[in-house]
Parts: C-alpha cells; sequence; structure tokens
C-alpha cells in the first residue's frame, strides 16, 4: 500500500509539474508570439516611413529641378527681349531643357497625387504662377512675330511674374520639407 500510495504521489508531483511546465510553454510562446507579431507591425511602419520620405526627397529634387527649368526659361528669353539674341535661339535652348521638365511634371504630379495630397494647395499655387509666365511668354512670342523685336516692355512684368512663380516654388518646397520632417518626427515618436 505504501508503494501505491508513493506511486499516486509521484504521478500527482509529476502531472502538476507536467502541467505547470505545459501553462509556462504556452504562456511563453503566445508571449513570443505577440513580440513578434510588434516587431513585425513595427518594421512594416519603419519601412513604409523610409518609402515615404525617400519619396518625399524626390518629390524635393524633382521639384527644384523642375523650378530651374523657369529660372533658365526666364534667363534665356531676356536677352532676346533686349534684342540681343533672335528668338530661334531661346527655342533651341528651351527644347533641350523642355523634354526632362515635362517627365519631372509628370512625376511631380504622380507623388503629390499619391502621396502627398497635403501639398496640393501650394502645388496649384505654383501651377496658376506658371500659367501666367507662360501668358507672358505667348504675349512676347506675339508681338516678336508682329516684328517687335525689341520686346522691353516685357521685361518689368515678366520679371514680377518670375519672382511670383519663384516665391511660389520655393512655398511648395518648403511645405515639402516640412512633411519629410513630420515623416522623420514621426519615426522618432514610435521609437
Amino acid at each position: 500500500m505504501a508503494d501505491l500510495e508513493t506511486a499516486l504521489v509521484t504521478l500527482a508531483t509529476a502531472s502538476i509539474t507536467g502541467g505547470v511546465a505545459l501553462i509556462d510553454f504556452h504562456l511563453t510562446n503566445r508571449a513570443t508570439a505577440q513580440r513578434t507579431h510588434e516587431a513585425r507591425i513595427y518594421e512594416a511602419k519603419k519601412q513604409e516611413r523610409t518609402e515615404l520620405l525617400s519619396k518625399a526627397e524626390e518629390l524635393y529634387e524633382l521639384t527644384d529641378k523642375w523650378l530651374l527649368g523657369f529660372s533658365h526659361n526666364f534667363l534665356s528669353l531676356v536677352p532676346v527681349m533686349h534684342g540681343q539674341y533672335e528668338y530661334n535661339t531661346y527655342l533651341d535652348s528651351i527644347i533641350e531643357c523642355g523634354e526632362s521638365q515635362k517627365s519631372r511634371l509628370i512625376r511631380v504630379e504622380v507623388l503629390i497625387a499619391i502621396y502627398f495630397q497635403n501639398l496640393r494647395q501650394p502645388y496649384q499655387k505654383v501651377l496658376s504662377q506658371r500659367e501666367e509666365f507662360n501668358r507672358m511668354i505667348g504675349a512676347h512670342k506675339k508681338a516678336y512675330k508682329r516684328g517687335e523685336m525689341n520686346g522691353e516692355r516685357y521685361i518689368e512684368p515678366f520679371e514680377k511674374v518670375a519672382l511670383a512663380l519663384d516665391s511660389e516654388g520655393e512655398a511648395l518646397k518648403m511645405a515639402i520639407a516640412e512633411a519629410a520632417r513630420k515623416i522623420v518626427e514621426e519615426s522618432y515618436e514610435e521609437r
């Protein structure tokens, strides 16, 4: 009988120890799975922020190059307005620059439409100023075609429009930089 009691105590002890070990194993696995899940979510968010920051940097660079194209346009046309160069010389320089400008503008529009909707308003302001800029170029071109080789009367208004375009362009670049800063700040807050 003593052997039976010893066997039962041993069995009970082993069962309890096994049960505790099983519960501990389950809890440990559950905690590990939860930490793994949280780590995956964190890594996914980190990757998303990294990609978004990369898009913001790309948008800034493309916008800067796109806006430089307007400066090039302005600096190429002013000598024509002064009568120093023919219109064809201006057109040659613009054609060289034009193709890359078109692809930049398309990429800028895509990035804003997909990733940075909050930049739509400053971008629209740049586009509005670009329309004014292009109207001024068009007015000078019509006068030039009519034989008005001296376009000095267009210089001052063209400078004002170019400065306004530059100002709106700088505001857009600042808004892009601010969007990028927010992405960086969010990544520090997550840590």
